[in-house]
């Protein structure tokens, strides 16, 4: 029983980055088209290491090479890293 929770997490958690990773893509297109001098210290933070890594989306294309990036940004802590240089530890 505990490999198999193990294992459903780790499933879990792994779809949890990817749905993050869709908002945090669909987020950036957002500010795009409403201007990024809309938004906060932290938002604009979070905005502008998006955008070094992914392009906006212009045209319909597949957003496997879009979510891929976006989910290495959350996992491994930069995103969250950049945020909190720039407005302070979060909670």
């Amino acid at each position: 029983m505990g490999l198999t929770s193990a294992r459903n997490a780790t499933r879990i958690l792994r779809n949890a980055g990817h749905i993050l990773a869709v908002e945090l893509i669909s987020s950036a297109q957002a500010i795009d088209f409403h201007g990024p001098e809309k938004v906060g210290t932290g938002t604009r933070t979070a905005y502008g290491l998006v955008r070094e890594k992914i392009s906006p989306i212009i045209e319909d294309h597949e957003l496997h090479g879009d979510l891929e990036p976006a989910t290495r940004l959350i996992n491994s802590g930069d995103l969250l890293e950049h945020v909190e240089r720039a407005v302070g530890k979060l909670d």
